[in-house]
C-alpha cells in the first residue's frame, strides 16, 4: 500500500522472498568450492608429499645397500674404471618414488655425497652413530 506524506507518495520496499535462500545458497556453494579446491590441491601434490611408508622404503633400500645381486643391481662405471653399484648412483625406486642412500662412514656415490643434490628430504637414518650408518633420502622437486 502506498503511503502519502504531504505531496510525496512512498511505497514500502519489499525484498523478494528468495533473498535469504539465495544468500545461504551462495554461502553453501562457496564452502563446497573451497572444499573441492582443497581436495584437488592435495590430489595434485601426488606421491611427492603423501605419507611415506617408511618401513617399506627402509626394507627395499636396505636390500640394495646390504647385498649385491648383479641381475638387479649391476655395477656401473662412474670414473676411469671406478665401478660402483647402480643403486648407489641412481637410487632405488619404491612405489614410484626414487630414494637414494648414503653410507655415512664409507665412500658413497649418491647425489648428496657428490654435492649434486641441492634440496633433499631425509626419510630415515639407520644404525645412527655406528660405523654402518645409512641415510635414506629423496630429492625435492
Amino acid at each position: 500500500m502506498a503511503q502519502t506524506h504531504g505531496s510525496i507518495r512512498s511505497f514500502p520496499l519489499q525484498r523478494p522472498k528468495y533473498h535469504r535462500v539465495l544468500k545461504w545458497w551462495t554461502l553453501a556453494c562457496a564452502c563446497f568450492l573451497a572444499l573441492l579446491l582443497g581436495l584437488a590441491a592435495s590430489t595434485l601434490e601426488g606421491k611427492s608429499h603423501k605419507e611415506i611408508d617408511v618401513a617399506l622404503v627402509q626394507s627395499q633400500v636396505i636390500s640394495f645397500a646390504d647385498s649385491w645381486d648383479t641381475s638387479k643391481d649391476p655395477l656401473v662405471e662412474i670414473d676411469r674404471g671406478l665401478m660402483v653399484k647402480r643403486s648407489n648412483v641412481e637410487g632405488v625406486i619404491v612405489e614410484g618414488i626414487r630414494y637414494y642412500y648414503s653410507m655415512t662412514n664409507a665412500p658413497s656415490f649418491d647425489p648428496a655425497s657428490l654435492g649434486k643434490a641441492k634440496d633433499y628430504e631425509i626419510v630415515s637414518t639407520i644404525d645412527q652413530g655406528t660405523p654402518w650408518e645409512l641415510v635414506i633420502y629423496r630429492l625435492q622437486n
